[in-house]
């Protein structure tokens, strides 16, 4: 009973990490009693264990779904509830209970110094697997609850915010050792010195990331980009995707930017941004498209607006980011990573989000490539809402040369506490990663400029509408993650491979001297 309760402790502390508590100081410390109930638990418990902890932390990171799903998408109380539960089971537990499973079989065969390590590796293999596999849930990483940490978080242009996941991981499989030790009062002279060496070596990891984290961040160019301007309608959700109410977004989002363009004494912006979907019709509507091209004479535009094409199969509807000049559209870009059971029929379609409106396509075809735009002197690679939580899409647009990631984003969406705020945090981690700085464009926050360093230099919040003019710093060059990408999650994959293999000679062996005996 007490590796279950600990277990799931483990959950509503992962929960508790994240915006609307965002107790950061928790994430050192969370997994403890997971990996606690870990070391000694059967294959079988393991998985269990494993399962538990992260169903349950799923689902305290995102209680926001049952507003959202019952109020923004109208489907019902009962049915909110249900999807919430099930997300939450389907996104975490398949890719954590198994690995952190073997981990766990794996530890009780090898020294037991060794654990830490394991949990650690396991760990982010499993982070990335769930990334990158089933639904392709990048949501609320460990190393996502450590944002604000100036220093710490530079190390993610080495490793992604996966490195911040291991460093975490590590911290929690230490504490649940010395804990153990403490309970169980072992404090023989080889116990004392192997919790001595883990803590010194935990010890050592961290002053080496915050050594390295100062040094980044001293070393940050104070250049500039461009001049930008953001535009955050903050318009009723419930006047979007809607014919009848298509005129009155369009001359909100028109009258912020013509506000800002003609606002005596203040040159025109390099570029103006839109969120995702600001405009709902398509750019080639004789009656919305004109006015688009007479804003853009000033400034170059980038707008959220879908399109649609023929193909053999039919008509295609796109998410896109279009880029607009005085001679009309100089370039779209299609969002390649659709939002499962929202934009693509995810599952066949038996678990879907019905449109939002008579102008809502309701199901979108995937783009085929990513986009760099030259504007103002730099290279504009947009990405859409969520793909901006995936490194990879990132890491491609700085080895395309892209110099300023542009993310536009529809947050209207979320209902209740917290969502919009993780949205936003994840995204500085792009940052980061790639040492280009981030502007961002919601419809309703958070709308800002992220620095190189994962700083914000400048914010609109949620629930705020107006212009946000910001001066965006230019990039701190190419960084190691960018050009090795996930090598240090195939570094933590080799670990377990190799120590399972290590521990499976070893038991043979075992088994041989029994036998011969």
């Amino acid at each position: 009973m007490a590796a279950w309760l600990a277990a799931s402790l483990s959950g509503l502390l992962y929960g508790a990490l994240f915006p609307p508590l965002a107790v950061a100081a928790l994430s050192w410390i969370a997994l403890a009693p997971l990996a606690w109930a870990l070391r000694r638990a059967s294959f079988g418990k393991a998985l269990g264990l494993a399962a538990l902890s992260t169903w349950i932390g799923a689902a305290c990171v995102v209680p926001w779904l049952v507003p959202t799903v019952s109020g923004h998408f109208e489907m019902g109380l009962p049915f909110a509830l249900a999807f919430w539960l099930w997300v939450s089971l389907a996104t975490l537990p398949p890719f954590y209970a198994p690995i952190l499973a073997v981990a766990s079989r794996v530890g009780r065969r090898l020294p037991r110094s060794l654990w830490p390590l394991l949990f650690a590796a396991a760990w982010v293999v499993s982070e990335w697997l769930r990334t990158e596999l089933g639904l392709r849930s990048p949501w609320t990483r460990l190393g996502d609850a450590q944002i604000e940490a100036a220093r710490l978080r530079q190390i993610a242009d080495l490793a992604g915010v996966y490195g911040l996941s291991f460093l975490l991981a590590f911290s929690a499989a230490v504490a649940a050792e010395a804990w153990d030790a403490l309970a169980t009062r072992s404090r023989t002279s080889r116990g004392v010195r192997r919790i001595g060496v883990q803590v010194a070596v935990l010890a050592c990891l961290v002053a080496a990331a915050l050594t390295y984290g100062e040094t980044r961040v001293r070393g940050m160019h104070t250049g500039t980009a461009l001049d930008v301007a953001l535009v955050q309608g903050g318009l009723d959700p419930k006047l979007r995707w809607r014919r009848s109410h298509a005129g009155r977004v369009l001359r909100r989002y028109g009258r912020l930017t013509r506000d800002e363009i003609l606002r005596s004494g203040r040159p025109a912006p390099d570029l103006i941004v839109w969120p995702e979907h600001a405009i709902q019709t398509q750019l080639d509507d004789p009656v919305y498209g004109p006015p688009l091209v007479r804003l853009a004479a000033r400034s170059p535009l980038l707008i959220g607006a879908p399109r649609s094409e023929i193909a053999s199969d039919g008509r295609l509807s796109f998410n896109s980011v279009h880029w607009i000049g005085a001679q009309g559209a100089l370039g779209t870009y299609d969002k390649r990573r659709l939002l499962p059971f929202n934009e693509t029929r995810a599952l066949g379609g038996w678990l879907q989000l019905g449109p939002r409106g008579d102008l809502d396509a309701g199901d979108y075809t995937a783009g085929r490539a990513g986009a760099i735009f030259p504007i103002a002197g730099q290279q504009i690679a947009p990405l859409i809402c969520m793909e901006a939580l995936y490194p990879d899409l990132a890491r491609e647009a700085a080895r395309d040369g892209a110099t300023v990631l542009a993310v536009v984003s529809n947050d209207g969406w979320f209902r209740g506490q917290g969502g919009m705020a993780q949205h936003a945090a994840m995204v500085r981690f792009r940052a980061i990663e790639t040492r280009l700085p981030v502007i961002r464009a919601t419809n309703t926050g958070v709308s800002a400029v992220i620095g190189p360093d994962g700083r914000e230099v400048a914010r609109l919040g949620a629930g705020e509408s107006g212009v946000l003019r910001a001066t965006v710093p230019e990039g701190a060059g190419a960084s190691l993650y960018t050009r090795i990408g996930d090598a240090f999650v195939l570094g933590c994959g080799l670990v377990l491979g190799i120590s399972a293999l290590v521990a499976w000679r070893r038991h043979g062996a075992q088994d041989s001297g029994s036998l011969r005996v």
